[in-house]
């Protein structure tokens, strides 16, 4: 059994302008309904070249965008894929960048301020559940190709090595690195 797990490609969305945490809401929400403009990158689409297989993917609109532009059409669109969510605190009135407000956050989630969003331990369930999905569709299926994201890719990484799956190939870094894991029957 094979799952491919990628993490979807750089959303087109402002990065660089400065805002306040009242601001970051917005910026969250335009973030989760951004799309992709990049093309993947030419180790990835060779990769999933020597691969057929069934594709699934996040509801996130830059998950759906990640796998047309690799000219897929995903078999299964699933919301227990989608990224485990950033909470909304206040950081002091603060007035940072997207990128650096969303790291700080992402740090206070993982810490286990979750201010009204799924906690971390919610969210390893539902990656518990949702690898569950993925190697079930693998045992029918010769290979399973994931486009999700980052944070929690990384999650249902961690399951499935648990599960007795080991990363055997890694591409990129960052927006569309692609992890592939393997299990013998």
């Amino acid at each position: 059994m094979k799952i491919i797990l990628i993490r979807d490609g750089k959303p087109d969305i402002e990065t660089d302008r400065k805002c306040t945490a009242d601001k970051m809401a917005k910026w969250i929400a335009a973030y989760d309904h951004s799309e992709v403009r990049e093309n993947p990158p030419a180790a990835l689409v060779n990769l999933l070249s020597m691969h057929r297989s069934l594709s699934v993917a996040s509801p996130l609109p830059r998950a759906i965008t990640s796998l047309n532009k690799l000219g897929i059409e995903p078999a299964v669109i699933d919301p227990d894929f989608r990224e485990a969510q950033l909470p909304l605190i206040n950081l002091l009135g603060l007035t940072l960048s997207p990128l650096t407000y969303a790291f700080w956050l992402r740090i206070l989630w993982l810490a286990g301020c979750s201010a009204k969003v799924e906690s971390r331990s919610l969210a390893q369930k539902r990656a518990a559940q949702a690898a569950g999905k993925l190697i079930k569709l693998a045992e029918n299926n010769q290979t399973v190709l994931l486009m999700g994201h980052g944070i929690f890719n990384r999650m249902l990484g961690a399951r499935l090595e648990k599960e007795g799956f080991s990363a055997t190939g890694k591409t990129g870094k960052g927006y569309w690195h692609a992890v592939t894991y393997e299990k013998s029957y």
